[in-house]
C-alpha cells in the first residue's frame, strides 16, 4: 500500500467516524422528544447545585411526568422512564426543585447529621400548579428550552 492509499483510506475512515457522530439516528423512541436546557436564577445559570426539573403534562390524566436532574452547571435533561427516552410532545406543566448543600458541620444533638439543605428557588417553583412555567414541546426530535426563574 502506497502512502497516497493510505492517507487516503485514513481520510475516508476518518471522514466516516465524524459522520456517524453528526449524523447518526435518534436513539429516541418514536414520537419522543429529547429536551434539554438550563435553569437560570435571576439570569444567571442555577450553578453549584443539586436538583430536579419535572415536566407533567397540562391534560390531567395523560402521561407520566417526565423528570431529570440538575447539573453543576444548570443544565438539565429530562426523561419519562428510563435515560435517553425523552417525552411527548405536548403542553407540559413544570416544577423546579434546587438545594444548596450545606457545608455546616454535623452537631452532636442533631445525631452527626448534617444541616438540613436549604432551598435554592423560591417555593412557588416546586409545584407546576404554582411555578407559572409552562412549556410547549413539539414533534422536533430535540429541543433545548431554557428555564427563566426570578428569585422575587
Amino acid at each position: 500500500m502506497t502512502i497516497r492509499n493510505f492517507l487516503l483510506a485514513a481520510v475516508t475512515v476518518l471522514a466516516l467516524l465524524v459522520a456517524a457522530r453528526y449524523f447518526r439516528p435518534s436513539a429516541l423512541p418514536a414520537g419522543r422528544v429529547e429536551v434539554t436546557g438550563t435553569v437560570f436564577l435571576d439570569g444567571s445559570p442555577l450553578t453549584g447545585m443539586d436538583g430536579w426539573v419535572v415536566m407533567g403534562l397540562k391534560e390531567a390524566g395523560k402521561g407520566r411526568p417526565a423528570a431529570g436532574l440538575i447539573d453543576a452547571k444548570g443544565r438539565y435533561r429530562v426523561d419519562t422512564f428510563k435515560r435517553g427516552d425523552g417525552l411527548p410532545p405536548g403542553r407540559y406543566g413544570v416544577a423546579v426543585t434546587a438545594w444548596q448543600r450545606s457545608t455546616a458541620p454535623a452537631s452532636a444533638a442533631e445525631g452527626g447529621l448534617p444541616a438540613p439543605a436549604s432551598s435554592a428557588v423560591p417555593a412557588k417553583y416546586e409545584d407546576a400548579t404554582t411555578s407559572g412555567l409552562t412549556v410547549e414541546v413539539t414533534s422536533e426530535p430535540r429541543q433545548t428550552i431554557d428555564l427563566q426563574l426570578k428569585s422575587k
